[in-house]
């Protein structure tokens, strides 16, 4: 730990003060002190803050916070910080008398000569890190003639239970269609399936829809929950975040490639390094407040680092190792054997992350440079065109400029008579004014203060931190922006230093307000105004009128505002081409020093570190020197490597929870002590092994598991021994389960037939715009243009999409390895009666009539053969006969959608 030169002169002053004083006895003043005011809290039947005191080896270990006592150096033990400190949230004992000076001086004295403890000498300053743990050993060594039946069946031999049949065809492809595509099977697969008398039909079914490119759709937002991928920042202003739909694109293309899944977390964490730039949008998919809600106080932009960085070893613990390693920030691991200093290393492997849109090195740039030449060419012509007007405005990025015919001014004044908010005054960050140019001669900015401009104005709200001196300092943004104090009419002015030829006039309010937050930026824009200069103080004349009409005919004035508008669109179009695609990914610097943090405090560091890995997992250890991407390389390297159990464990563990509704392991972010233990460990050893052998094919894994006669099985309740184990964890039967909200929805729009198959892209944004504190509301209907599949819609947090919520949609705040399963009367609700659903029932009806004709009787067949992937019984078809002919056939299909069958996978 590196302190100042003080600190060591003073720590160099007190241990040759009390080597030179009498050695203290151990046994007779050193003793007898730990066990009356330490041993009750920190020994063998207690251990607060994970701290024994009650050994010399205990105390070298140190607790939550490091070290207690480093032999030779008193001033860096923290035993005597805590006894001699007044913070009485750290001071101990806690409670009662403090240790008295002797008291303490004899502690001092003991650490400064070595720490001498009889009999104790040859104890290490760290034990090494061990658990008996079953998540924490190696895998289980197996013979190759194992098979997921073979466990499944011992299992209930074991509890007494006789394994179901399997299910008819009908149900088995719309469940494994549903289950990997998350889509209902059309009904001709369904009959060419059911018709199919080739021995491995099904294996057909399986392979197609594997290969299939909604697989990866389906099941990359598995992997998005657990994350916690969204478009939005989250917090108070919860805005948007531009290009991270990349990273969601890049999760489903790696899935429907099958890259192995070493390969997918390895490019998650490094994937910069090998030119994958939107892999790394894993790093930074955590919430974040915006610099304005964290505030400019030193401590609190520290403490914003610092919860950024947890946000990273929060998603690494939970997605990647199934572990709570967050629990370790401020103290050890309370049950699980991860020590703060673990953590820490952690922390630092990341430290040189930032959270910002990075280059998206993506295909040559030839195209990109070509385009940029022709819009640049296209942006010349366009102003060429305008010259010939005697004013035009230009539009870009908050800059407001006004161009006119050539005059001499010595005055320039800005009046405003409107702005787009009523209730508000006219708020500029800057007034320019430029000379027209002379051949070989630049224009130049001759309002600013420092070329002798001088502003005044009709009044500044004083009461606001508002100046005159604003209007030409040359800053920008909220912290230099001039405010009238009155309103509605106002007028800022510039006197040049001297007369000048002038032809243009920029103003703006908060530019960096128009890039960052252009909906808040348009909301005090000046809307009526006019422009006048003056050689003679007093005698204005008036350049830009407020009509803009400057002798123009109407027919002129259209012109100009046309060709306005294209240079309008030139200019938005032109900074994305000038620095080519970005994605809101990893952006790495220099990593900064990371130490241990007293109870997680930024402003307590304690014991440094180096990045590394766990080391109950062997984890990987580096130097504080070692440069930032080979940190990430290293961890990468580590994680998935074939000697990490857990790794294997949770990944197969969350495929198996997302096939059966439960994982082998109950809770699929926990495998630590505090976690469920697996119902069937030996499967869960051979299923880690067999996908590590298999290339950790993410694809195989599914085959094994959807192609076992356990997937298979039937899901109605048949045993007699059920109430044995009601909820079907030894998968006697199929346990059914209710669809998610992504997969109802789909459906949906897949029997309707409008669903738009488009892949990837910027997510479709079914809300309405929003200010800074408002929350996001859906639009009432966001029309055809939102009927992709789901994760292809914008994910704001926190948000209500106003239908499917109520499904336990992840408000993606914080990490969730497992949705919550709820049912409530909304759901129904909302199904039944929902915009979304009556309109997509009429479109449900109009396709049964559409493909059956005007009978009634075969188009309720049809309904059913896309809703079910069966023929109803004549009873179904019976009611539902009744019902259309009463209530309309709409009413039927709005009954189909809302029924158990259509919800459920059976």
């Amino acid at each position: 730990m590196s302190r100042s030169p003080f600190l060591s002169l003073i720590s160099c002053f007190i241990t040759s003060s009390v080597v030179a004083a009498e050695v203290v006895s151990f046994e007779k003043e050193v003793l007898p002190v730990l066990k009356q005011r330490c041993f009750e809290c920190h020994g063998e039947k207690k251990q607060k803050s994970g701290l024994r005191a009650d050994s010399r080896a205990a105390l070298l270990k140190g607790g939550d916070f490091g070290a207690a006592v480093i032999p030779g150096d008193a001033v860096s033990s923290h035993l005597i910080e805590v006894i001699t400190t007044n913070d009485k949230d750290s001071r101990m004992p806690p409670k009662g008398e403090r240790l008295s000076a002797s008291e303490v001086e004899a502690l001092k004295r003991w650490i400064a000569q070595g720490a001498v403890w009889p009999g104790q000498m040859d104890a290490v300053a760290q034990a090494k890190v061990t658990s008996d743990h079953w998540s924490f050993q190696p895998l289980a060594k197996f013979s190759g003639n194992e098979s997921i039946d073979g466990f499944i069946r011992a299992k209930l031999a074991e509890k007494g239970l006789k394994p179901s049949p399997e299910a008819d065809r009908r149900t088995l492809i719309r469940r494994v269609s549903l289950d990997l595509t998350g889509l209902p099977p059309p009904p001709d697969e369904v009959e060419a399936f059911v018709n199919d008398k080739d021995a491995r039909a099904y294996e057909k079914v399986v392979e197609r829809l594997l290969s299939s490119p909604r697989y990866g759709e389906r099941w990359a937002q598995h992997w998005l929950d657990v994350i916690r991928y969204a478009d939005t920042r989250g917090y108070e202003y919860n805005t948007l975040r531009e290009n991270t739909w990349p990273f969601r694109d890049w999760v489903i293309e790696a899935l429907n490639k099958d890259l192995p899944y070493d390969q997918f977390l390895f490019q998650q964490i490094a994937g910069d390094t090998l030119g994958v730039d939107p892999a790394t949008g894993f790093l930074v998919t955590a919430p974040l407040p915006t610099p304005a809600e964290v505030g400019e106080e030193p401590a609190a932009i520290k403490q914003a680092r610092f919860n950024a960085l947890d946000e990273v070893v929060q998603n690494v613990g939970a997605s990647m190792l199934g572990l709570t390693v967050g629990c370790a920030r401020c103290h050890n691991h309370k049950f699980d054997p991860i020590p703060s200093r673990d953590y820490y290393r952690m922390v630092s492997v990341f430290s040189g992350l930032q959270y910002d849109n990075r280059p998206w090195r993506v295909g040559p740039e030839t195209e990109r440079l070509a385009e940029l030449k022709r819009a640049e060419q296209r942006l010349t012509a366009t102003r060429r065109g305008l010259g010939k007007f005697p004013h035009w405005r230009e539009v870009n990025e908050g800059r407001y400029s006004d161009h006119f015919t050539a005059v001499n001014a010595k005055w320039v004044r800005l009046t405003v008579t409107a702005t787009d908010a009523t209730s508000e005054g006219p708020a500029f960050d800057e007034i320019e004014v430029w000379t027209a140019g002379q051949p070989g001669v630049a224009p130049i900015n001759v309002a600013l203060a420092e070329r002798g401009g001088k502003a005044t104005s009709s009044g500044a709200a004083k009461q606001l931190g508002s100046q005159d001196a604003f209007l030409n300092d040359r800053k920008f943004g909220n912290d230099s922006t001039w405010v009238a104090n009155k309103r509605p009419e106002a007028w800022v002015q510039i006197e040049l230093a001297r007369p000048c030829v002038i032809n243009q006039i920029i103003w703006s309010r908060d530019r960096p307000l128009a890039k960052t937050n252009p909906a808040a930026h348009a909301k005090r824009l000046t809307s009526v105004w006019r422009i006048e200069v003056a050689e003679k103080e007093g005698e204005w004349r008036t350049v830009v009128s407020e009509s803009r009409s400057n002798g123009l005919d109407v027919t002129a004035m259209q012109e100009r505002r046309y060709i306005e508008k294209e240079l309008h669109k030139l200019n938005g179009s032109l900074p994305a081409l000038r620095q080519g695609p970005t994605v809101f990914a990893g952006t790495f610097t220099q990593p900064e020093l990371i130490n241990v943090l007293m109870r997680g405090d930024p402003q307590q560091p304690r014991d440094p570190v180096g990045p590394g890995g766990l080391e109950i997992l062997h984890g990987v250890e580096l130097s504080a020197d070692t440069p930032e991407s080979e940190r990430r390389v290293a961890f990468a390297k580590w994680i998935a490597n074939k000697d990490n159990p857990l790794t294997a464990r949770v990944a197969v563990n969350r495929v198996w929870h997302h096939h059966f509704g439960n994982g082998l392991v109950d809770t699929p972010g926990d495998f630590g002590t505090m976690g469920s233990r697996p119902t069937h460990p030996e499967l869960l050893d051979w299923l880690a092994s067999e996908f590590i052998t298999r290339g950790w094919s993410l694809k195989e894994l599914h085959r094994m598991i959807v192609t076992s006669a356990t997937y298979r099985r039937a899901s109605e309740i048949r045993n007699p021994k059920s109430e044995i184990d009601p909820q079907s964890r030894y998968l006697w039967r199929f346990p059914p389960r209710r669809l998610d909200a992504e997969a109802i929805r789909d459906s949906i729009l897949s029997i309707t037939g409008v669903l738009d198959l488009k892949m990837g892209g910027i997510g479709v944004n079914i809300y309405q715009p929003k200010g800074n504190f408002d929350q996001w509301k859906p639009l009432e209907n966001p029309g055809p243009e939102s009927w992709r599949r789901m994760i292809y819609l914008a994910k704001m947090r926190g948000a209500d999409d106003g239908m499917f919520k109520t499904f336990d949609l992840p408000d993606c705040g914080q990490v969730r390895a497992k949705r919550g399963e709820s049912t409530t009367p909304l759901q129904a609700l909302n199904l039944i009666n929902g915009s979304f659903t009556i309109e997509q029932a009429q479109r449900l009806a109009d396709r049964a009539q559409r493909e059956a004709g005007a009978d009634p009787g075969k188009q309720i067949e049809r309904l059913f053969a896309l809703a079910f992937a069966r023929p109803p019984s004549t009873s179904e078809r019976n009611a539902c006969l009744a019902s259309a002919q009463t209530e309309g056939l709409v009413t039927v299909c709005r009954a189909l959608i809302n029924s158990n069958e259509f919800l459920f996978l059976q």
